[in-house]
């Protein structure tokens, strides 16, 4: 996999000529970038420079015409690496160290990466918090404790679960309705009617989180009913589970 060439005169290009005998790379994407520099695509032109017939050697700067990638592009342009030629003849020698055109995921999601890895404000990487509802004491500030990240998620889903519809103040409408489930036999129409009750209060309260499964099952042992849902939490790859054991009160 040859490595991806950036422009604004960072990467070097061999003009294979008498008059100047190296140059460097010059247009670029304005927007798609590997190491903070735009990436050279076909049609952008080379830093410009002198050109034969010596000894008048006149400037030219030809455009990237030739060798470019068959599979990948940037701007709906074949993208250009390491031996890519400009005017046919000149071919670019150097490239970025770690980003390759055999990575076409990376490339066409470069810009966001950049902005990611360049962006040291808060505001820049979103990390969820909640409350610890244990309410635990943070020994340094004195303060309730936070959770953070998936378990700020996965204790929101679980409190969704274990909230009665009309529990919450000022809410009444938050809740998913099952503790009265509880009390009726269970049977195949009991565990689709919690598991519909589930989904709609997991859609509609918990944006953080896709549905990827849930499963409901009767521990007759424990006289509960055994919930898990898995799910995807926003910007995470791997999907998460949390499980819950559900028992009558009274």
């Amino acid at each position: 996999m040859p490595a991806v060439a950036r422009g604004n005169s960072t990467d070097a290009v061999s003009t294979n000529h008498l008059c100047t005998g190296t140059t460097t790379t010059n247009a670029c994407s304005p927007n798609v970038r590997a190491n903070s520099i735009g990436i050279v695509r076909f049609g952008d032109a080379v830093t410009t420079h002198t050109f034969p017939p010596v000894p008048i050697c006149p400037n030219h700067a030809p455009t990237m015409s030739a060798g470019t990638s068959t599979t990948v592009r940037v701007n709906s342009q074949p993208l250009a690496y390491v031996g890519s030629l400009y005017g046919g003849s000149e071919n670019i020698t150097t490239g970025s160290s770690n980003v390759f055109s055999g990575w076409c995921i990376n490339i066409h999601d470069m810009a966001n990466y950049d902005a990611s890895s360049n962006n040291s404000s808060k505001t820049g990487n979103r990390v969820f918090s909640d409350l610890n509802l244990d309410f635990t004491r943070n020994a340094v500030t004195n303060d309730i404790t936070k959770i953070k990240g998936v378990e700020a998620v996965k204790r929101s889903v679980r409190n969704l679960v274990n909230t009665a519809t009309y529990e919450r103040p000022f809410h009444p409408e938050l809740g998913c309705g099952i503790r009265e489930l509880l009390f009726e036999n269970f049977t195949p129409i009991t565990g689709m009617f919690i598991r519909r009750k589930l989904e709609e209060v997991i859609t509609n309260y918990e944006p953080r989180a896709r549905l990827a499964d849930l499963s409901v099952s009767e521990k007759q042992d424990k006289n509960a009913i055994e919930v898990t849902i898995s799910f995807y939490v926003l910007n995470m790859p791997q999907p998460v589970s949390v499980t819950t054991l559900l028992q009558r009160v009274r």
